[in-house]
């Protein structure tokens, strides 16, 4: 009996060690990646051929830093706070890279994402959404449509079970790149030293008295800016006609760039804009 009981134990043993070795790390780690930087200023810059799209399609974060060797992917994360070995898992994964590819201007994607695991498929964030780019599927998971979706945040701050990332535009990030060796080994995460965030913001010397007023001002246009964080300067202004957005109002809604983009002269961009350090 002994004898039986001391074979089964070393075949669990044996199953367990081939286990581990199928998916733990091999080998060892590639070295750190260089510096990473990310690219601030307007996203689309060009106003004679700016993007017929209504709503505005998902618009990236380009990123870029040296590439090592012995990687054979980089994978890019993003966080609150500076990232290193300790926290990396805690990170949100927003891109991945095989090995090989141009790593100087790497278009990164930061928005809302649901986690199927802790999804209960409530509706809440359906209801929320002011866009309707979010469904509860027939599998009983919310599933956001990147097409509609304008970054507001508003999902993530009404999801009761923490099931949505907080992924939005005017959530300043770091940005954190690790390069992974053939074997799955982690070399160590290089940080961003300031957080970086996208924000809707006017490019001001190009408006200019769309309609008398501002469409997006106007009621017959649409809904409008829903905590007036958007105001006009009047015949009395020192630039009639020019539109202004107090950023200290404004909650990254997007519906201001929707009205822009579809009735008056497009001047309602994305800008990435570099923050200090968390105090």
């Amino acid at each position: 009996m002994k004898q039986h009981l001391l074979v089964s134990a070393c075949c669990v043993l044996a199953v367990t060690a081939a286990c581990l070795s199928e998916h733990s790390p091999s080998g060892s780690p590639p070295p750190p990646v260089g510096a990473v930087s990310v690219e601030t200023g307007y996203t689309d810059s060009s106003f004679f051929s700016p993007p017929p799209v209504v709503p505005p399609d998902p618009v990236p974060f380009t990123l870029s830093w040296q590439p090592v060797e012995g990687a054979s992917s980089y994978e890019v994360r993003v966080y609150p706070m500076p990232m290193s070995a300790s926290n990396w898992d805690d990170a949100v994964v927003v891109a991945s890279l095989p090995a090989g590819s141009p790593t100087d201007a790497v278009p990164v994607f930061v928005q809302p994402e649901v986690f199927e695991n802790t999804c209960v498929g409530c509706g809440l964030c359906e209801a929320a959404c002011p866009h309707d780019a979010i469904t509860v599927s027939a599998s009983g998971k919310a599933v956001i449509d990147p097409a509609l979706c304008t970054q507001c945040g508003e999902c993530f701050r009404t999801c009761p079970f923490d099931a949505i990332s907080d992924n939005s535009y005017g959530q300043p990030y770091y940005f954190g790149v690790c390069a992974v060796s053939p074997g799955g080994a982690y070399s160590d995460p290089v940080c961003t030293s300031s957080r970086y965030y996208m924000r809707y913001t006017n490019w001001e010397q190009y408006c200019g008295d769309c309609a008398e007023a501002c469409y997006i001002l106007l009621d017959s246009c649409g809904p409008g800016c829903p905590v007036d964080a958007v105001w006009f300067e009047d015949s009395t202004g020192e630039h009639p006609g020019r539109v202004h957005i107090d950023h200290d109002l404004c909650v990254q809604c997007g519906q201001c760039m929707i009205q822009c983009h579809q009735y008056g002269l497009l001047t309602i961009r994305r800008e990435v804009v570099e923050e200090g350090p968390e105090p």
